[in-house]
């Protein structure tokens, strides 16, 4: 858990992008790339869902985790070694425009937890339905 008492996993972080950014993504298609899926990220996603349907977005999501190495691509691969920021760099490249925020709106993380934690806040459900 972070300071804002928020998961420290990316799906959390994208719905806490989304809810920040929400004037500029409006009706747009949104590339969610994250590094890591959890096992259990179903709350998280559905959290990212509530929070882009919201907005009228699109939303796909993509999971750059290192893939599995068979014994056929080892010996293929042994020229060229994956760097673990690869990802990363990735991310980074793929972004069209790149902004930095000072500090976090507290709308959007008191948003970002209620999504998350549902079971907390009954009345979110009100303004953000479900699907």
């Amino acid at each position: 858990m972070t300071q804002n008492a928020l998961p420290r996993n990316d799906l959390a972080m994208m719905t806490l992008g989304v809810l920040t950014w929400k004037n500029s993504i409006q009706r747009s298609k949104i590339l969610c790339l994250v590094k890591t899926m959890e096992p259990d990220s179903a709350q998280s996603l559905e959290a990212l869902k509530r929070a882009t349907n919201k907005f009228k977005c699109l939303h796909h999501v993509l999971s750059i985790s290192e893939r599995r190495v068979s014994i056929c691509s080892l010996s293929s691969n042994r020229s060229r070694s994956r760097s673990p920021h690869d990802g990363m760099r990735l991310r980074v490249l793929m972004c069209q425009t790149r902004s930095k925020v000072e500090e976090l709106p507290a709308q959007a993380v008191r948003e970002t937890r209620c999504l998350l934690f549902p079971s907390s806040n009954p009345i979110l459900c009100l303004c953000f339905p479900l699907s």
